[in-house]
């Protein structure tokens, strides 16, 4: 569906920056040189656990071409951590997982570098490691970090063991009502370590100026300012004495939204005072960055006759691997979005983030709801055959509506599920099944927040009326550019091509919290918003100077370049005019501002403990309905179909959103049926897309991706991010389809062609 009643807004509109990435002509880090630069190495553990006895790095320094070799002795002892101060740049003691860094060189080329890591000499004392974060969770299980408990935390829950956090949610009497239900179902499912499989590998290039004393920095992150803030903890210094510059980067996913070697990479400028840049090869950037957390998931739901829920209780372990990281800010997502947009009065909910001996999971498209309800939806397909009812009408009995609460106690303020369920009805055909042999269709609900803690922007006029916005989200392939400028022009009533748009660079842009969870859209689009309207204002108010005493702002209007009076459209002068006449003759030059941070609809205290992640303020639902076929003899899973209906809140670019809702669907498919961190003692086994498969164009289905518009009280023209849902419901939808096709049910993903062959054999033999 399109928005038909703005002048730009729901327009299909080609991305800014997409002509250049086609002929190839975008800039992006791994392009970059600086004069004189140096080349950046990273030494990186071979231990999965193991205390440090010595380092020498005496042959490494003698080694001609290398300008400077740093451990953890050679620079500052900071501890820094998202949530929890846990992390060192480098480490003092001993070795927590295969791929930690242990030390860092500079040289005059990669293969020095590459050379004098070789040299460096680490005597290690082997200890015992852990892999499993459920075994880890038990009092006798190794400790990865012994002094866990000590450091300081801006999450809640207390961290013991090798427990991180606890999120919990409970309401009602859950035994009782577990008592009463006529039916229950309990289940266990577990999900992989999947890699966000972004084009562009992790690099970063310092260049410390020893007379202004100033450090830039360009990396490929989705966080400018948070890694501005980073540096400047983990250096010293002043985050004015920082600037940090995103160029377009070449795909994040969540993958790039924390600082990662780009603390190294500065201190070998500041220490060498030359530029030196650092790029991951392809197996470091497997082995060494932040993929999805693994997870378990224990289910139990409790119902009656008539499909009415009474009971839910969840209990989900993360696996964080070996730091803390983002781990309890994805279980507390994961936690709070477990329930799904369902609404039952009794519930009981825990969330466990716990440490192993293995690679540091982080952010990744969804931020734990993929996992939570890949256990969710097939549970429910699972209990509604356990009752002798259709699946589809089991969601549809228990969706929520628009006022009542959600796990935290936050009220919804305009649920569109039920618009979805319709739209899905109408035109996807959803609750029929296919007739074809071993063929099968499946569905899966989803909810999931969008919009998150703080934007700012600025939008300035020239003199001639073109308008440059000025925002610190980062372009990332999602089109973040080309919203900002939309959202501007349709503020201002100026043509789009009048629009210019300047991202992420700390000195130049204000604060933006991170490009991440959905949030430009709602945020910076918001912020942007504001700062136009702002503009505007002032464009109106010095248009009604010049225009005649008699006429207040108020009664004036822009509309393709033109303000005008409402009343008489003929008394009107051009942007052009008044900015022109704002720069040279009165008022100056006009400057909008804008921030934007809503912290509501407020939480529920009573229900919930161990929470720490800021309130979402906002929520969007979706629907996405799967067509499978499988081979019986080879176990492998040919995706037929995929239909969506996703409430969007309002369309702004439908090409991108059709864009982002058919991405998300592949990396859905990927997460269900192929993609997977194979380890062996705590090492990736399968770092390259050698072994590591992915889908590719003759893996994808048709995709009909449709959006249903249900406008959002407080988004920019009542729009909702919709980058991340796409993705949620895959795993379990293709899990549900692959039921109906062949009566075998896959509990652990990614659903392969070995599992689904071993289902199907231990099916026959039962029947025997």
């Amino acid at each position: 569906m399109e928005s038909n009643n703005f002048s730009i807004i729901g327009k299909k509109t080609i991305r800014f920056g997409d002509k250049q990435k086609a002929v190839g002509k975008t800039v992006y880090v791994h392009d970059m040189m600086l004069p004189n630069m140096l080349y950046g190495k990273i030494l990186r553990s071979t231990m999965p656990h193991a205390r440090i006895l010595n380092i020498d790095t005496t042959k490494a320094e003698r080694l001609p071409g290398v300008k400077a070799v740093i451990t953890a002795k050679s620079i500052p002892l900071v501890n820094f951590g998202p949530w929890m101060q846990d992390q060192t740049l480098l480490p003092v003691d001993k070795v927590r997982y295969i791929g930690q860094e242990v030390a860092a060189v500079a040289a005059e080329d990669r293969d020095t570098a590459e050379e004098a890591c070789e040299l460096i000499e680490v005597d290690y004392e082997e200890l015992t490691p852990v892999f499993d974060p459920v075994e880890a969770m038990k009092p006798e299980a190794p400790l990865v970090d012994e002094n866990l408990a000590k450091y300081e935390s801006l999450h809640p829950s207390v961290a013991c063991g090798n427990m991180a956090s606890h999120s919990s949610f409970q309401k009602g009497d859950v035994e009782k009502a577990f008592e009463d239900a006529d039916t229950v179902v309990e289940e266990t499912f577990s999900t992989q370590t999947q890699h966000q499989m972004y084009l562009e590998r992790r690099v970063a290039l310092a260049s410390y100026d020893i007379f202004l004393e100033r450090l830039t920095v360009w990396t490929s992150t989705q966080t400018p300012f948070m890694t501005a803030g980073h540096l400047g903890q983990v250096l010293r210094m002043p985050i004015s004495k920082i600037r940090v510059i995103t160029p377009p980067i070449g795909g994040g996913f969540g993958g790039k939204a924390n600082p990662l070697f780009e603390g190294h990479t500065a201190f070998l400028s500041l220490k060498t005072g030359r530029p030196v840049k650092i790029e991951l090869a392809s197996e470091e950037d497997f082995m060494c960055t932040n993929p999805r957390h693994a997870s378990v998931s224990k289910i139990k739901f409790g119902a009656k006759k008539d499909g009415t829920i009474t009971a839910f209780q969840f209990e989900f372990y993360l696996d964080n691997g070996a730091q803390v990281f983002e781990g309890p800010a994805v279980c507390d997502l994961g936690t709070i979005f477990g329930r799904g947009p369902y609404w039952f009065e009794n519930y009981k909910i825990d969330g466990y983030s716990v440490l192993t001996n293995k690679i540091i999971a982080g952010a990744f498209r969804g931020f734990g709801n993929p996992q939570v309800s890949w256990a969710r939806e097939s549970t429910l397909d699972i209990l509604a055959e356990k009752l002798s009812m259709d699946p589809l009408e089991l969601r549809k009995k228990n969706t929520i509506k628009t006022g009542q609460p959600m796990v935290t106690g936050q009220i919804v303020e305009n649920s569109g599920i039920d618009k979805c369920i319709r739209h899905c009805e109408e035109t996807h055909g959803i609750g029929h099944q296919l007739n074809g042999e071993n063929q099968g269709r499946g569905c899966a609900f989803l909810m999931h927040p969008t919009g998150l803690l703080s934007s700012a922007a600025f939008v300035k006029i020239h003199e001639d009326g073109s308008i440059v916005v000025l925002n610190g989200a980062v372009e990332i392939g999602g089109g973040q550019s080309t919203l900002l400028a939309m959202i501007a022009a349709e503020e201002l009533g100026v043509p789009l091509e009048k629009v210019a748009v300047v991202l992420s660079d700390t000195d130049v842009t204000p604060y933006e919290w991170q490009t991440v969870a959905s949030r430009t859209t709602y945020n910076s689009a918001n912020a942007v918003k504001r700062a136009a309207a702002d503009a505007k204002q002032q464009l109106l108010k010095i248009a009604a100077e010049i225009l005649g005493s008699d006429i207040d702002p108020e009664e004036l209007k822009i509309r393709d370049g033109l303000i005008y009076r409402k009343s008489d459209p003929e008394k009107k002068i051009s942007v052009h005019e008044v900015s022109f006449s704002a720069h040279y003759i009165k008022g100056g030059p006009i400057l909008g501002r804008g921030s934007f941070f809503r912290d509501e609809p407020p939480r529920d205290p009573k229900i919930m403990s161990g929470v720490s992640t800021a309130i979402w303020p906002e929520s969007t639902e979706g629907i996405q309905i799967i067509d499978v076929e499988v081979d019986v003899e080879t176990g492998l899973v040919k995706p037929l179909h995929i239909g969506f209906a996703n409430d969007c809140g309002r369309a702004i670019n439908p090409l991108t959103i059709e864009g982002q809702m058919q991405g998300g669907a592949v990396q859905g498919l990927g997460f269900s049926l192929m993609e997977q961190y194979i380890f062996d003692n705590g090492k990736m086994v399968n770092p390259s897309l050698l072994d590591y498969a992915i889908p590719t164009a003759m893996d994808v289905p048709t995709i009909k991706a449709t959006w249903i518009e249900n406008p959002s009280p407080t988004g920019p023209f009542g729009a909702r991010g919709i980058g991340e849902p796409a993705l949620v419901p895959t795993a379990p939808a293709i899990a549900n389809a692959i039921y109906k096709a062949v009566g075998v049910r896959i509990n652990d993903l990614p659903m392969t062609p070995d599992k689904i062959i071993k289902a199907i054999k231990a099916k026959k033999k039962r029947k025997k």
